[in-house]
């Protein structure tokens, strides 16, 4: 456990109780299980194909979450039910569908989630997302 551990950079703690101290203890009724995430990653025209590489290599290979790669031009077909978030890397996102607008919104008002920048998103391209998003 201990090697696993170094090798992903976290740490272990080891319990003798599903007691707590205080608040809900382990294997309650209360907690909420955790979901796998299931992520959906734009790539093609526009899209930064090196950061959307190491976006996949990071969390396919070294996290082992598999992740739908979707070509920006064909996205609007997709149906968003079946991801828990939509990965956005640096690129030029203004050739998004209107029905593919309106589907994100949707989808993030029932509660799912969207990633977007890295190294090369800068303040005016959240600005355009939002607007897009909050239209």
């Amino acid at each position: 456990m201990q090697k696993i551990a170094a090798e992903d950079a976290v740490d272990v703690h080891v319990i003798r109780s599903g007691l707590t101290p205080a608040g809900i203890d382990l294997g309650s009724p209360s907690l909420r299980p955790l979901v796998r995430p299931r992520p959906l990653l734009l790539v093609g025209r526009g899209v930064s194909t090196s950061e959307a590489g190491e976006v996949w290599h990071l969390l396919d290979q070294r996290m082992d979450i598999e992740v739908t790669l979707v070509d920006i031009d064909v996205v609007g077909r997709v149906d968003l039910d079946r991801y828990t978030h939509v990965i956005l890397v640096d690129g030029n996102y203004g050739a998004l569908s209107d029905g593919f607008v309106a589907s994100l919104k949707r989808w993030i008002e029932a509660g799912a989630g969207i990633i977007g920048g890295c190294c090369g998103t800068m303040p005016a391209h959240i600005a355009a997302l939002s607007a897009i998003i909050s239209d």
